[in-house]
């Protein structure tokens, strides 16, 4: 007999399903998903994705500079925020295990700054041999070439300097904002294992890891078309992986200062892993516990990705260094 009939509380599976997913799920991989959906969600109601898209004439002649950091919140659709759920939250776990949730944050954002700078060069390089439609092209971080519609007093300040030129349009092509940043971190976590082989979306032939990201990739192009985001974050994300940009990658001593100050309220959350308790490169080749994997989910094949991390904050986790640890001398 149900609980209802003792006057007992009423079940909710959704409500039990979100807590048991929360109470797996590290801090940023949570907050990121969580974030995108309420952001899509918003997005039936506003069309505020042109305020979060990067748009190198936005972003340059009107100095809205925040479009660098915030494009890959946007989610153009379902179908797109329902892959990156399914591939981001067994990576994104494992990712945040291996090497802190701080340094997480931090490559996130490194990805989604230097793919859009990456992004915003080279559409002006692009007007600079005359192309002029692309200063208004959107990197939504993972995008291919796909025109804005700025104004007329914009579009006359610069796409019409042109004389007796036909305005050449590149026609628009389905766009996945988080894909930049989750191509990034795809790479990184195949060259981080790269040993073995993955299956990519339904293929019947295992791809190897190695050479995953730009199987991937040629998926992608062979649908949808060339995506210089996407390709920009993959080059990013073997830079970083590589170490060629260590100048620019917090130590441990940074990540330590930021967990003592500006995110001390972080580390008191939920699962967020310091950067003491993080796993290290253990946490990449772990398989999570039938069921009980920190954001695993059942179509994390479909998209090669493997169990996510343990149940708890540096519980059962292996430890070893990290490439990505960031474990240089103070500065």
């Amino acid at each position: 007999m149900s609980a209802a009939n003792y006057g007992g509380p009423q079940v909710n599976p959704a409500a039990d399903w979100y807590n048991d997913w929360s109470s797996r799920t590290p801090l940023v991989t949570r907050y990121t998903l969580q974030t995108l959906t309420v952001l899509y969600m918003f997005s039936w109601f506003s069309s505020a994705s042109m305020a979060l898209i990067n748009i190198p004439y936005y972003t340059v002649f009107k100095f809205e500079i925040y479009r660098l950091i915030l494009a890959p919140l946007f989610v153009d659709s379902f179908f797109s925020l329902l892959f990156i759920v399914i591939s981001f939250s067994s990576m994104g776990a494992r990712l945040e295990y291996s090497i802190g949730s701080a340094q997480v944050l931090a490559l996130m954002g490194t990805l989604s700054l230097l793919t859009n700078l990456l992004f915003t060069f080279f559409c002006f390089l692009m007007a600079t041999f005359g192309t002029y439609e692309a200063l208004f092209f959107q990197c939504q971080v993972g995008t291919s070439f796909t025109p804005a519609h700025p104004t007329a007093g914009e579009r006359t300040q610069s796409i019409r300097r042109r004389r007796n030129t036909p305005h050449h349009i590149i026609t628009p092509t389905p766009t996945q904002g988080f894909w930049g940043v989750l191509m990034g971190l795809i790479v990184i976590e195949c060259l981080e294992s790269p040993d073995g082989h993955r299956r990519l979306f339904f293929l019947p032939t295992p791809i190897p890891t190695k050479y995953y990201p730009l199987a991937l990739f040629a998926l992608f192009t062979m649908f949808g078309g060339f995506n210089l985001g996407m390709a920009l974050s993959m080059a990013v994300g073997f830079a970083y992986q590589k170490g060629y940009l260590d100048m620019i990658k917090p130590n441990s001593a940074t990540i330590q200062r930021w967990e003592q100050g500006c995110l001390a309220q972080f580390t008191l959350r939920q699962n967020y892993i310091s950067a003491s308790s993080a796993a290290g490169a253990g946490a990449w080749s772990m398989e999570a516990p039938s069921g009980d994997g920190a954001g695993a989910s059942p179509f994390a094949g479909i998209f090669g990705g493997g169990g996510g991390g343990g149940g708890g904050q540096g519980q059962g986790q292996p430890q070893g260094s990290h490439a990505m640890h960031g474990q240089q001398p103070g500065r």
